[in-house]
């Protein structure tokens, strides 16, 4: 598997998120469970709204619920298990995942703290006029409309919410109106 996280752009009420398993189960258990269609069932399932934030280790199960759009943040890597797959026909790899997986302590999840780092990637939310990054970065625009983001070359970019841009090192950015970014290195 593959370290990965989710800051919820958007959630209907009551929308749940899959987020690690209830109980310490056998693999036999876990496997049982998804033959019988049962898996479900073992899944532990939290509330989320705008804003929250999910870090999700290697080796959690995790899947997004129904009525919710996430900003996806993860390791790079080219490992994805899919363990069940909600009746849907498409390929599982229950042996794979199951190999994989880790029964982690799950973390708080809750309101963005305003910025998170681990070692494969950091998120920060973002309202300054401009910046410098050392390293290349993401500014994903989280709220604001028809902003304009120039760079130190004179380069203008207009930006619409939920677009993304890169910034490469010690590439000087200005941004001409008040908005929110997640910056994502």
């Amino acid at each position: 598997g593959k370290t990965e996280c989710w800051y919820v752009l958007d959630a209907e009420p009551d929308a749940k998120l899959a987020y690690g398993i209830k109980e310490n189960f056998s693999n036999e258990q876990i496997a049982s469970s998804i033959q019988q269609g049962t898996f479900q069932n073992e899944l532990n399932f939290i509330s989320v709204k705008k804003g929250d934030f999910v870090f999700i280790p290697s080796g959690t199960v995790h899947a997004i619920g129904k009525g919710i759009r996430v900003l996806e943040v993860q390791q790079s890597s080219n490992i994805t298990y899919r363990m069940y797959d909600w009746g849907r026909p498409r390929e599982l790899h229950v042996q794979k995942s199951l190999a994989s997986l880790k029964n982690n302590k799950l973390l708080k999840t809750g309101p963005f703290p305003g910025k998170f780092e681990c070692e494969y990637f950091s998120l920060e939310l973002f309202e300054e006029k401009s910046f410098v990054p050392k390293k290349l970065t993401l500014l994903y625009l989280l709220e604001g409309q028809n902003v304009e983001l120039c760079g130190s070359d004179e380069t203008k970019i207009q930006m619409e919410q939920e677009d993304i841009v890169v910034v490469f090192p010690d590439e000087t950015v200005s941004i001409t109106e008040n908005a929110k970014f997640m910056k994502i290195c």
